[in-house]
């Protein structure tokens, strides 16, 4: 399944998590990240021991940005140490996931309880310890952090990133119903349109369908994809109905929509 890679970084670096925060925080974070980080740790210096909190989110930001660039000791040497709490956990979880350090996060996060961390930190924590879990094929665990950060968030998007690593998770449970059931509740969130997301959900929901021989219901999922005339998601959705029509008999149909995804996929 093809969906949108999104990174520790990715999410968080260019999100608006400290929104309302100084104009001069605003104006770094909205820099690529190689040169957002040095800027907001630079920032985070010329802060006084009376805004500590403004302090920590500078250079939490600071150290998301470092790990988007890929700058690992940066993080570690000089972000890590000056902070502390929820925000230090925060950033290491990030710093472990990124270096793929999968049983590194499960030793030292497994126990933790993160309902305790604040709300903006909560979420993105979830969403790593339940792949590191799923990783290391501790399902039940994944699938429980997977719906607590499905819970916490109402961005759309948000929300379908959690439901559909739930949906990876029971597909590995060999619970396909239920799998089923969340690729296709993110396939009808109509407020995503055509996101990678949503029409990667579709696909999955159509090849669970075409599984159980419910070819109609599979075609019915793959025309829910917005029409796009060009790039991946313009021949894909033709690609896989060329499967159902296939698997269903109707080869001179499916020879027509594979031709029509080859010349798209030729663009």
């Amino acid at each position: 399944m093809k969906l949108t890679v999104i990174t520790t970084g990715a999410l968080l670096c260019a999100g608006n998590l400290f929104a309302g925060f100084t104009e001069e925080y605003q104006a770094a974070a909205r820099l690529r990240p190689a040169k957002a980080a040095p800027k907001l740790e630079a920032l985070a210096k010329t802060l006084s021991n009376k805004k500590i909190a403004a302090r920590e989110k500078a250079l939490y930001k600071a150290g998301l940005c470092y790990i988007t660039a890929k700058k690992y000791p940066e993080v570690k040497k000089n972000i890590l140490p000056k902070l502390s709490g929820a925000t230090q956990k925060a950033l290491k979880i990030a710093l472990l996931y990124a270096e793929r350090d999968y049983s590194g996060v499960i030793t030292e996060f497994g126990p933790e309880n993160i309902s305790a961390w604040p709300d903006p930190l909560q979420y993105e924590a979830y969403r790593i310890r339940g792949r590191c879990y799923l990783h290391r094929s501790m399902l039940e665990k994944a699938l429980q952090d997977f719906t607590k950060g499905e819970k916490l968030t109402y961005v759309p998007w948000q929300k379908a990133v959690m439901m559909v690593r739930k949906a990876d998770t029971l597909q590995r449970m060999k619970k396909t119903n239920q799998a089923l059931a969340e690729y296709q509740k993110v396939g009808n969130m109509k407020v995503l349109r055509s996101r990678g997301i949503r029409c990667s959900s579709l696909v999955q929901a159509a090849k669970l369908l075409t599984a159980e021989k419910k070819y109609n219901e599979a075609l019915a999922e793959l025309a829910k994809i917005p029409k796009r005339k060009s790039g991946y998601w313009s021949y894909v959705p033709l690609q896989e109905e060329a499967r159902v029509l296939r698997a269903m008999g109707k080869n001179a149909e499916a020879d027509a929509k594979q031709a029509a995804a080859d010349k798209l996929k030729g663009k």
